[in-house]
């Protein structure tokens, strides 16, 4: 393979990864700002399908926005 070549069903599964994880069928692309309870999802599953694909580079804001998101915990006692 040349090495400026593309990938057509590389490419194909990154626009379905995309298109799954809300952002816009577009050459460039964005998605709405992140809610708190999806961080965790966006995190553990979202990010996780890009890299099974490629190389994922996340921005230091990013890495922020994940350390930044305590878990929440409720317990209710019964009894």
């Amino acid at each position: 393979q040349l090495p400026f070549s593309s990938d057509a069903v590389l490419e194909n599964q990154l626009f379905q990864v995309c298109l799954g994880a809300g952002f816009e069928a577009d050459f460039q692309s964005w998605r709405q700002a992140l809610k708190s309870e999806v961080v965790y999802s966006f995190f553990h599953h979202t990010i996780p399908a890009f890299e099974k694909l490629g190389q994922v580079f996340l921005s230091d804001e990013m890495n922020q926005l994940y350390s930044v998101q305590a878990p929440q915990v409720q317990i209710e006692s019964k009894g």
